[in-house]
C-alpha cells in the first residue's frame, strides 16, 4: 500500500498562515503598547487618527485572528491525513 505524499505547498501554507496571523497579531499589540502614555491611557492627536486606527486595527486583528484558525484548521487536517489516512 502506497502511502500519500502531499504537495509541499499544502504542508508549508498552514504553517505560513499561523505564523503571518501571529505576526499580524503581535504587530498590532505592539503599536497599541507603543501609544499608551504612563498611566495606561492611549494617546492620539485627534479623534479622527483615533477612530481610523482602531477601526484598522479590529479589522487587521480579525484578519490575523482567521488566518491563524484557518492555518491550524489545515495543520490539522494535514496531520489527519497523514497519520490517519483520512
Amino acid at each position: 500500500m502506497q502511502t500519500y505524499v502531499p504537495p509541499l505547498w499544502i504542508v508549508v501554507l498552514p504553517v505560513l498562515l499561523l505564523v503571518g496571523g501571529g505576526l499580524l497579531r503581535r504587530w498590532i499589540g505592539r503599536r497599541r503598547f507603543e501609544r499608551t502614555n504612563q498611566f495606561g491611557v492611549e494617546e492620539f492627536d485627534d479623534y479622527g487618527q483615533m477612530r481610523r486606527a482602531q477601526s484598522a486595527e479590529s479589522c487587521l486583528g480579525c484578519v490575523g485572528l482567521l488566518a491563524v484558525v484557518v492555518g491550524l484548521a489545515l495543520l490539522l487536517l494535514v496531520l489527519a491525513t497523514r497519520c490517519f489516512g483520512v
